[in-house]
């Protein structure tokens, strides 16, 4: 384990597998959220983009005129349990937290319908990981840094990221 993410080395393949188990099971019982009926597929609501034609225009979402919630707890309860997750592991409900993220200080019934719906999505697929597989490049960085070398400049300093062929083609070694 490290920082609450469960790391399943598998050197003969070389691959590395980063999960959180049990993690969604455990918000969802917190939160008291239902197994859904039917899986959830999506985490937010999809708005097809319509281009070309006379006189379309994107436009952004109208302004949240349902009935406010009578206290934000749940919905911030719902966006702080699920944003280490996403930002961990599942990118793909980054996007749908930013939109409840905004409005858990003042969050209305449609807020509530978004987190219902994240929370089915979850429950879906509550065992997401991701996979790393070994490579024959490294990250190299050369970098340099001088001080007082020109008048009135305190310091400077350059670098160069790029990626090169490790030397013995793996960077995924078993530990010693």
């Amino acid at each position: 384990n490290y920082i609450g993410l469960q790391l399943d080395w598998n050197y003969n393949l070389g691959y590395v597998d980063i999960s959180m188990p049990d993690y969604i099971q455990k918000i969802l019982k917190r939160l008291c959220h239902p197994t859904p009926s039917t899986p959830q597929y999506s985490p937010h609501e999809h708005f097809p983009a319509i281009f070309g034609g006379k006189g379309t225009r994107q436009y952004a979402t109208a302004p949240d005129l349902s009935p406010p919630l009578p206290s934000p707890t749940y919905i911030q309860q719902v966006v702080g349990s699920l944003l280490y997750y996403a930002r961990a592991l599942d990118n793909t409900i980054l996007p749908v937290l930013n939109d409840i993220s905004t409005q858990q200080s003042k969050p209305t019934e449609n807020s509530l319908k978004k987190c219902k719906r994240l929370l089915d999505y979850v429950s879906t697929y509550p065992n997401t990981f991701l996979r790393y597989h070994k490579s024959n490049m490294i990250l190299t960085v050369d970098s340099d840094a001088a001080y007082l070398v020109a008048p009135g400049a305190k310091s400077r300093i350059a670098g160069f990221f790029y990626f090169k062929q490790a030397p013995n083609g793996t960077i995924l070694t078993p530990p010693n």
